[in-house]
């Protein structure tokens, strides 16, 4: 029975065969006993599969993983790398770095990412930025995964680094395996000489910075479906507000929105039309604003266009860190944007 356990690394296939290639369990000659366990713990033949590659993954990275597996998951796992459904090249940083990426834009916070990263192959993110777990998905993910080259973690980090001090730059580098070597939070501790809830302190400062920053560069090419079908939004965007009725109505709405500011007693009409109106609720980052500015505004708790628009006029210039060159970047954005009569009052 020895022999049929997983121990590490017992065959090498690349490309790994596809989950969908295996039919039913029956396939992998697996004993009775770990048949029935696998059929009483699992629901399904991709979650199955799932867990021997999980368990092989685990093993690949620290031998000692096996002392913690259940014989059938080993036996499963052994099985399916006899069989060529098993991968063996990846290394330290594999899936970090897509943990990076869905901390900073999904607010995932964890406190270690060592282990369980490999989980988010599976995750399906919702709008709601809640996500479901897939098993198909997962295994086609685990399938045609790249693992992440020097030249895109120094990308990262070249991105990175103007927006964090040294201290938090170091921290998100070893904790995230920019460098390619994945340090915990208790290793990188002992590094710098401080706790490790220091460091998760650290970590939890840097991505908030990153994240208001928009520091993390794109390092994966588009297929041309995805960048046809932005181009083709952004046309129709575009369209839609050269619409003479669009126009017509934004200038209305300015009419009405100087009206609110005026102590007359027409001006609470103004506002209750306008309170019942549809905003636009496209966030600021799609003015692609300059760093400077775009931090102002976020610092004003001006988050989408329609905070642009109804930001009280005298308000402007009391923004902190946001000048006449500013203000007349945002009017710019805004018209370039589909807003060809926005101007912010009084112009400066």
């Amino acid at each position: 029975m020895t022999n049929n356990l997983y121990t590490n690394r017992g065959y090498y296939s690349l490309p790994a065969r596809k989950a969908a290639d295996l039919q039913c369990l029956d396939e992998l000659y697996l004993s009775k006993s770990a048949e029935g366990h696998l059929e009483k713990y699992y629901q399904t033949l991709p979650e199955i599969i799932w867990q021997g590659r999980r368990t092989a993954y685990l093993i690949d990275r620290d031998e000692n993983y096996i002392r913690k597996t259940p014989k059938y998951l080993l036996e499963l796992a052994a099985a399916l790398d006899k069989k060529g459904y098993l991968r063996h090249d990846f290394v330290a940083n594999s899936f970090t770095i897509n943990l990076l990426y869905m901390t900073v834009h999904h607010d995932l916070m964890r406190e270690e990412p060592v282990v369980v990263e490999f989980e988010d192959l599976c995750k399906i993110f919702k709008d709601d930025q809640t996500f479901s777990i897939d098993y198909t998905f997962g295994n086609l993910s685990y399938e045609t995964y790249q693992n992440p080259t020097t030249s895109q973690c120094q990308k990262i980090q070249a991105g990175i680094k103007g927006c964090l001090t040294e201290k938090e730059f170091q921290v998100i580098s070893k904790w995230y395996g920019l460098e390619g070597k994945v340090m915990a939070a208790c290793e990188i501790a002992i590094d710098q000489g401080v706790s490790s809830n220091r460091i998760r302190q650290t970590e939890d400062l840097a991505i908030r910075k990153i994240r208001s920053a928009r520091a993390l560069p794109s390092i994966l090419k588009p297929s041309e479906a995805q960048t046809k079908t932005v181009d083709d939004i952004i046309d129709r965007l575009k369209s839609l507000r050269q619409n003479p009725l669009f126009q017509e109505e934004f200038a209305l709405r300015q009419e009405l929105r100087k009206i609110t500011f005026t102590p007359y007693e027409c001006a609470e009409k103004a506002k209750e039309f306008l309170s019942g109106e549809v905003e636009d609720q496209t966030e600021i980052e799609c003015l692609d604003l300059t760093t400077h500015t775009y931090r102002a505004l976020r610092r004003a708790e001006i988050y989408t266009i329609s905070d642009i628009i109804n930001y009280p006029y005298m308000d402007w210039l009391r923004i902190k860190n946001l000048g006449l060159s500013s203000i007349r970047e945002v009017e710019s954005k805004m018209q370039r944007f589909g807003y060809p009569t926005f101007r912010i009052y009084p112009h400066p």
